[in-house]
């Protein structure tokens, strides 16, 4: 019964350790996997952080970009800016810079540029009845000025005769007189441009308005005094690239005047001696051309520097000397002073408005006049 009992004893404690032992071993279990839920959780928490560091990281990094591409179109933009208002700070200094000329030019009687369109251009050629192959030559001035006597002597025309320019103490001519040259050798178009004086045309206008612009050359008259249409024409000239003349008509009486104030001053100077006063006379004809070229040329280049405009050689001339020069006679008791020459570059002018040199066909100096005309190169033969 003890053994029974011992026994039974026995086996309920193996029974009790059993099932201690697997208490333990479903306690370790669990503790095992608690440990591995907490792993999982703690991996799982790191990976979380990660993602979130990286992400974090990625949007500062991407925050970093879109500040430096915010940065440098602030500052292509400020860039941008500071141009646009140095541009604009410029134009307005040259606005008013145009402006103080304008009102300064306005105050001078000198008008804001105009340029003639194609259409008018191809009328005023239509009026003048410009002809290709030929030179047109302009001579304007003041009424008064013998630019009438002036076309009659380029021409070799005697005045008053039937082919002559009407000429007179006051203005003759209206509106443009043409005069073709009477030697068809010489491919000569002569115009007697009226006198602004004459026209209800304003000093800056007269060139625009009378269609100067078409001309080989242009003859600038004047007698005793150079006017503001004077100027205006030669401002116009260099303007079109057109050949400008200053030509001071009526030499021969202006050179007598001088003489026979001369003559009075030597004869009536009662310190000199007869050897004396006739050594002057002798030479007074030589001291009073001196003196009118001297005094011309003085006048013409202060009026032109008083202007804006560069030094200009200016031609003394008469009506007969030219008219001979022009005839090829040497007639006696006739002064000859820039006939001869002023013919000269009359011709060298023209001949190279109408073929520049190649250094100069493509250059800016005859573009306006090729641009509106579609001339090419022109024959010269001929003309002299």
């Amino acid at each position: 019964m003890e053994e029974a009992n011992h026994r039974a004893e026995t086996e309920r404690q193996w029974r009790e350790r059993a099932e201690q032992e697997k208490r333990n071993a479903d306690q370790r279990a669990w503790a095992g996997e608690e440990n591995a839920r907490r792993e999982r959780e703690r991996a799982e928490g790191e990976r979380r952080e990660r993602e979130q560091a990286e992400r974090r990281k990625a949007e500062a990094e991407e925050a970093m970009k879109q500040a430096r591409i915010a940065r440098e179109a602030a500052e292509v933009a400020a860039e941008k800016a500071r141009v646009e208002q140095e541009r604009s700070n410029k134009a307005a200094q040259e606005a008013m810079e145009e402006m103080k000329k304008a009102k300064d030019d306005l105050a001078n009687g000198i008008q804001p540029v105009t340029w003639p369109t194609p259409e008018e251009y191809a009328r005023t050629l239509q009026a003048y009845q410009y002809q290709e192959g030929k030179f047109h030559f302009a001579i304007a001035g003041l009424s008064g000025s013998g630019k009438s006597s002036l076309v009659n002597a380029f021409r070799g025309v005697l005045n008053q005769t039937a082919s002559a320019a009407a000429t007179g103490f006051t203005e003759t001519t209206v509106v443009v007189g043409r005069y073709p040259d009477p030697n068809p050798e010489k491919p000569c178009v002569w115009y007697d441009v009226p006198g602004a004086g004459t026209l209800t045309i304003k000093d800056w206008d007269y060139f625009n308005k009378q269609g100067l612009y078409i001309f080989d050359a242009i003859i600038v008259l004047f007698d005793n005094r150079f006017t503001a249409t004077d100027i205006a024409i030669l401002r116009n000239c260099e303007r079109w690239k057109i050949p400008a003349f200053i030509v001071r008509s009526k030499s021969d009486y202006q050179v007598e005047n001088i003489k026979r104030t001369l003559v009075d001053s030597i004869e009536e100077d009662e310190s000199l001696d007869e050897d004396e006063q006739a050594s002057r006379l002798e030479t007074v004809l030589d001291v009073a051309i001196e003196g009118y070229k001297s005094q011309t040329r003085q006048s013409v280049e202060k009026n032109l520097k008083d202007s804006g405009l560069g030094s200009q050689e200016v031609y003394l001339v008469s009506y007969k000397a030219l008219l001979n020069t022009v005839r090829r006679k040497n007639t006696k008791n006739v002064l000859y002073l820039d006939e001869a020459k002023l013919l000269t570059r009359l011709v060298e002018a023209a001949k190279e408005r109408h073929c520049p040199p190649a250094s100069q066909q493509l250059g800016e100096t005859s573009n306006m006049f090729a641009r509106l005309t579609g001339s090419g190169k022109w024959s010269t033969s001929g003309f002299v």
